[in-house]
């Protein structure tokens, strides 16, 4: 996994979502537990699979494609996709991650919940999570400032909230 471009970005979000699990207080103070990542399983995303996932970005503009991890930091993850390893040149996969934010989503064996949740770190500066049914997408925004829009972050998270409004459907 750390040799593909990309791969740091799916760790870093795989450690994000552990920190996140176990919350922040470990056994004593100033102490950190993470929680221990597992080897990824094969299983079917339900309700909502990789493929209409992959189909509702696409409808959005943004390409999407399934990546396969090696570890997930939850036993129930079964797919994953992200707009990364594009098949596309290196440039234009920067000026998508520019364009769209660096988007990596979980499906899960199961529905987690049938209303969308929204998450952000930083006021979505950092980052902002959506969970819908069996499906939680993280959007890290695009580090560049855009020159007459100091808040582009704020059109990437929209970007994916429409596309996860549209899983409901």
């Amino acid at each position: 996994m750390l040799g593909r471009p990309g791969a740091t970005l799916s760790l870093a979000a795989a450690v994000c979502l552990a920190l996140l699990a176990t919350g922040c207080g470990g056994g004593g103070a100033g102490q950190l537990r993470i929680t221990k990542m597992s080897p990824c399983v094969a299983g079917t995303p339900s309700p909502v699979s990789a493929r209409t996932l992959i189909r509702k970005f696409a409808a959005r503009g943004i390409a999407m494609r399934r990546d396969h991890p090696k570890l997930c930091p939850d036993p129930h993850i079964v797919a994953s996709v992200w707009n990364s390893d594009l098949h596309i040149s290196a440039a234009q996969e920067r000026a998508a991650k520019m364009r769209h934010g660096a988007i990596t989503c979980e499906l899960y064996d199961s529905a987690r919940t049938e209303e969308l949740e929204r998450l952000t770190f930083a006021h979505g500066r950092t980052a902002a999570v959506f969970t819908l049914k069996n499906v939680s997408c993280t959007v890290y925004p695009s580090s560049q400032i855009y020159l007459g829009s100091p808040d582009h972050h704020r059109e990437q998270d929209r970007a994916v909230q429409r596309v996860m409004r549209s899983l409901s459907r």
